[in-house]
């Protein structure tokens, strides 16, 4: 017999996308079967092809080939991209902003631990940090991505929080990373992001982040809350203003996936080279391609935490 907190959470997927309840019940123990992980998706394909789903179950879905054996990666977006989006971030930071081994790395988002394997394995003992306000994504992500041994030899820290409070950690950062968070935070948030990072950076610290940004008006979903899609668009001046405000200067240096900035304070030659550099590269031309899952996978699925960021 289900769990009457497992009914629940079905009940109230199937609310929010329309499903009613004696559609719901009638494969109940069928939807049982797939991981928590994949319990939305499994009900938005119900939505779209209930017929299908009464008469073949949840296998249809589980054997269908967009379907991945590693479900917490959509909490990452797109779950075909997770690999290269990660080790993309690693990437950019080593080779053009001279993050090393020795140095703190403070990941805000860390979420399923899409680029955070990497900076895990990458950096030394004690030295990957990551706030996440969804407790389930990290746990996952650790668990299936970096695994226990790692975890044990470099004891990465993570800490849940949705206020950014990073200076619970009683550390100096030598980087900060924050990848899709701007392009679903409130504005509000973006001016605590900057405020926070300043009191725990030195200065010749760097903050690399990402943005959607507005070619035109800016288009903010929610002033108060956090979103998921469609994405925020704020303008390049509103991110140089909440820099300023801490006394950081910010540049753009390209699209990789996303588009990036950096913000720094003056002076900091690592930082001022590393976008020059990065500039130069014609990205879109060495990404590898976009995979989009197929027709069983809506190509606008996100789930709900916040490094379910893109």
């Amino acid at each position: 017999m289900l769990a009457y907190e497992t009914i629940a959470v079905l009940k109230n997927c199937a609310l929010r996308l329309g499903i009613k309840s004696a559609e719901l019940l009638a494969r109940m123990s069928d939807l049982y079967r797939s991981s928590a992980a994949i319990f939305e998706l499994t009900l938005r394909h119900f939505a779209a092809n209930p017929s299908v789903i009464m008469s073949q179950g949840i296998d249809v879905i589980m054997n269908s080939p967009s379907a991945t054996n590693k479900p917490w990666r959509r909490r990452a977006g797109n779950h075909l991209m997770y690999d290269t989006m990660g080790v993309s971030q690693l990437s950019l930071m080593t080779l053009f902003f001279g993050l090393r081994e020795s140095h703190k790395l403070l990941e805000i988002g860390s979420g399923p631990m899409r680029a955070g394997r990497f900076f895990i394995l990458y950096l030394d003992e004690g030295n990957y940090f990551g706030v996440e306000p969804v407790k389930l994504a990290t746990e996952l992500g650790l668990k299936h991505e970096v695994g226990e041994e790692l975890c044990a030899t470099r004891k990465p820290t993570i800490l849940e929080g949705s206020d950014y409070p990073f200076h619970e950690f009683g550390e100096t950062f030598d980087y900060a990373l924050s990848y899709s968070v701007f392009t679903h935070c409130p504005p509000k948030e973006i001016t605590t992001i900057f405020s926070n990072l300043a009191n725990c950076f030195h200065n010749k610290s760097i903050f690399l982040g990402t943005a959607s940004f507005a070619t035109d008006e800016e288009v903010i979903i929610d002033e108060e809350k956090w979103t998921h899609l469609p994405v925020n668009n704020y303008s390049f001046e509103r991110i140089e203003r909440e820099a300023d405000k801490v006394g950081m200067k910010v540049q753009r240096f390209g699209k990789v996936f996303q588009e990036w900035f950096c913000a720094y304070f003056d002076g900091n030659d690592v930082a001022i080279n590393g976008v020059e550099q990065a500039s130069k590269v014609n990205w879109q031309a060495v990404l590898p391609k976009w995979q989009t899952p197929n027709e069983w996978t809506e190509t606008s699925y996100k789930s709900s935490s916040v490094s379910t960021a893109q």
